[in-house]
């Protein structure tokens, strides 16, 4: 009896609502002056309503919480004072000059090895960053560290001798219509690719932006390089000057974009930016949610600014030491041990197999504001002899054979992206409000009525069946 009268409560309670709410569907489900095919008529309707809400429900949800932001165009007419100058890294495609190498044999004192067979030992360094294009065996890499190590050098100090540094690279500087000297915008650095010329780039002595206001193929940045191209047996691929342009505060390495340009030519670089920046409700999503950091959101134990670059050599240099127990001459930032020659069959194979190092993009997500960088080159052969042009009321001439000239310039215009919401809080209740009025007749009174009646108006309900009971007793 006592089940029977909860159940009577409950049967009572729901049609005092239907005939109370908003929703229509149900008022003619539960009305007893209709027929039993027009209750299951509109039964069918309400439920088929009901659930297509769900359905409805369900795909706003997900797009809320797996993609709710957007990228717009904000200008595609910035002025290039918008937008920071990349630096620019030069680096010889030759990292080991065999002309270099012999004068550094001379003043080596070494035995039990002959002067070619060392040539050839410092020669096979060049599988350091072309591993896939070097001929290397084990043993002369164990020849080669008795004789480092009977001379006190290490890997980063035969590199900084038989590679070429700046001051024999660079011949001529232009920045900004102006001939400046060399030496004070470059500096010489170690990436993957070796010894390198960094242009306002390097993390040691740089720790901000450079930006210029001009653009063209006279202004922003003109060189006249001599790349020293020396080929040798064991070298097999193509000879020339490959150039990254980098964020000046990020790594040259995972993200850098990489042009190989042959010498011998006046080339032409033009750069194309895209500056990507966030309105203010992007910061107030959950990381997962925008899928990209700002500023002081992750630090990273060696690097003071944060990039995706930066973070991923981080990565890779941990994953390295574990490996082999020690990390390439180049990753100057960290003090952990460098790889000797001994442990270079270890730290070679080891980047073959681990090239991509993807296994990592999660840990290392992206920046939300970020300047990207595009190129595109123009290259005309130089014939020996030629005068060649700098800059104003300057002229050069009998150039060398691989004499080569680099005018790297932004376009007059560079683009501006932003990142906002594409789905709000606000536009989700909005879309949930929608759907429920278009398939179900709801508002937001309907709710209340809802939670009324499961509630308030059930618990008077009982209390009043509890009270004709007893008084019937």
């Amino acid at each position: 009896m006592k089940r029977r009268g909860s159940f009577r409560v409950l049967l009572d309670t729901f049609r005092d609502f239907t005939e109370q709410t908003s929703i229509h569907g149900l008022k003619y489900v539960c009305q007893r002056n209709i027929s039993v095919s027009e209750r299951i008529f509109w039964a069918m309707v309400t439920f088929c309503s009901i659930g297509m809400a769900i359905y409805m429900t369900t795909l706003f949800w997900d797009r809320y919480t797996s993609n709710p932001t957007r990228t717009t165009v904000t200008t595609l007419h910035a002025p290039t004072i918008a937008l920071p100058f990349p630096a620019v890294t030069l680096c010889n495609e030759n990292i080991v000059v065999e002309s270099k190498v012999r004068a550094l044999v001379e003043t080596l004192n070494y035995s039990n090895v002959s002067e070619d067979d060392l040539i050839n030992c410092f020669l096979q360094l060049q599988a350091l960053t072309n591993q896939d294009q070097v001929i290397w065996n084990v043993q002369d890499f164990q020849k080669l560290h008795l004789v480092l190590h009977r001379n006190n050098l290490t890997i980063l100090d035969v590199i900084s001798r038989v590679g070429q540094n700046c001051e024999e690279m660079l011949l001529n500087c232009q920045w900004n219509f102006m001939s400046v000297n060399c030496s004070e915008v470059f500096r010489n650095t170690y990436s993957k690719l070796g010894l390198c010329c960094t242009f306002y780039g390097n993390l040691r002595f740089n720790k901000k932006q450079t930006f210029t206001d001009n653009y063209g193929t006279e202004g922003t940045l003109s060189l006249v390089t001599n790349p020293k191209v020396e080929p040798n047996k064991y070298f097999l691929g193509a000879m020339g000057l490959r150039i990254l342009f980098h964020d000046a505060l990020s790594y040259p390495d995972f993200r850098a974009l990489k042009k190989i340009i042959t010498t011998g030519t006046q080339t032409q670089i033009q750069i194309f930016g895209t500056k990507i920046v966030c309105s203010s409700g992007m910061s107030k999503l959950a990381l997962e949610q925008r899928g990209c950091v700002f500023p002081g959101e992750v630090t990273l134990r060696h690097f003071t600014t944060y990039s995706d670059a930066n973070c991923l050599i981080e990565k890779q240099a941990y994953e390295m030491m574990d490996i082999c127990g020690c990390v390439p001459f180049y990753y100057d930032f960290i003090d952990f041990p460098k790889c000797n020659t001994l442990q270079l069959a270890c730290f070679i194979e080891a980047s073959i197999r681990n090239e991509s190092w993807l296994e990592y993009s999660d840990d290392c997500p992206a920046s939300c504001e970020d300047t990207l960088y595009e190129v595109k080159t123009t290259q005309v052969k130089l014939e020996k002899g030629d005068f060649y042009y700098i800059h104003s009321g300057d002229y050069i001439e009998n150039l060398e054979e691989h004499t080569t000239q680099l005018k790297i310039y932004f376009v007059k215009f560079q683009k501006i992206l932003q990142r906002d919401l594409l789905f709000s809080t606000v536009s989700l209740i909005a879309s949930f409000g929608g759907i429920y009025s278009l398939f179900m007749g709801c508002s937001l009174i309907t709710i209340c009525e809802i939670i009324y009646y499961c509630t308030l108006r059930l618990f008077v309900k009982k209390q009043i069946s509890k009270r004709t009971m007893d008084s019937r007793k």
